[in-house]
């Protein structure tokens, strides 16, 4: 058995993150036309992270769990630093309560036509063909930490040479604002992280 890099829950913490800043680095990539970052990476992370969750929900002593942690950690490379910072080693202060949080991850997936979509503020109905808002009805985002995948593509944010988004944060939800109207069968996955009281 191999020796476990970092405990189970704080290695997840560390994936999520990590997820969330790789996603960060892809946008910025597609933004500026250029680079060699792989593009998987963040859902690699992303599935590698909620695979260790969900065995360490099952049987926190199976023994596969040091080699899944390991290998989550050798994909989080270079943001297992930033990770550490923003995670904090006994937690982190809320700006908006300044409370003591941890940071979980969150994850709105939806397809427009199909389902419930995400609420558009402007009618406080689901959005629908042709929309441009919708809301991620999450409390206490952390700003600037929200990505959208978009048909499969990670999007920029606020660019007008191409499909891309801007976000506005409030203490009680985010909302996206499309550069352009939506379409039935246009699918999201819209990730971030948020801050969560002890």
């Amino acid at each position: 058995m191999s020796n476990q890099i970092y405990p189970t829950n704080t290695a997840i913490t560390y994936g999520y993150i990590s997820s969330y800043l790789a996603q960060v680095d892809v946008a910025k990539q597609l933004s500026f036309n250029g680079g060699s970052i792989n593009s998987k990476l963040p859902i690699q992370i992303l599935m590698a992270t909620k695979t260790i969750e969900e065995i360490d929900n099952i049987d926190p002593t199976d023994p596969n769990i040091p080699k899944c942690v390991n290998y989550l950690v050798s994909l989080c490379g270079k943001y297992i630093a930033q990770a550490q910072n923003i995670s904090g080693s006994g937690g982190t202060v809320n700006p908006a309560t300044g409370k003591i949080s941890t940071i979980a991850a969150i994850e709105v997936q939806f397809t427009i036509g199909s389902g419930t979509p995400p609420i558009d503020p402007n009618t406080n109905n689901p959005i629908i063909s042709g929309g441009t808002q919708f809301i991620i009805p999450y409390t206490y985002i952390l700003n600037k930490s929200v990505g959208i995948v978009y048909n499969n593509v990670p999007l920029p944010i606020n660019i007008s040479t191409a499909i891309s988004y801007t976000i506005t944060y409030t203490a009680d939800n985010a909302v996206v604002t499309m550069n352009q109207g939506v379409s039935n069968g246009d699918l999201f996955v819209v990730t971030g992280l948020q801050y969560v009281n002890i």
